[in-house]
């Protein structure tokens, strides 16, 4: 809905799919070898931001972007608190 703002849309759908995408390359990343938990959120916000900006308003944004905004509660926690030890 947000990408079909007049002049803003996009942008505004850029910065959604790079929350998302954070959380759901972060989550990806706890799962494989090597817990690489921040590279994950950097390659998963990158990607986001990508699909969201340029995809979003079409079926398969809106889809991805639900599965990987379903993650964002662990995601984000995973990604914030990588460092603390």
């Amino acid at each position: 809905i947000a990408h079909s703002i007049p002049y803003v849309g996009p942008a505004i759908s850029g910065v959604a799919g790079a929350i998302v995408g954070a959380s759901a390359g972060a989550s990806v990343a706890s799962a494989l070898p090597g817990e690489r938990i921040r590279t994950g959120a950097l390659l998963g916000a990158l990607g986001g931001a990508i699909l969201g900006s340029s995809g979003g308003g079409t079926l398969a944004a809106n889809v991805a972007m639900g599965v990987a905004g379903a993650t964002a509660p662990y995601g984000l926690l995973l990604a914030v608190f990588s460092g603390a030890s």
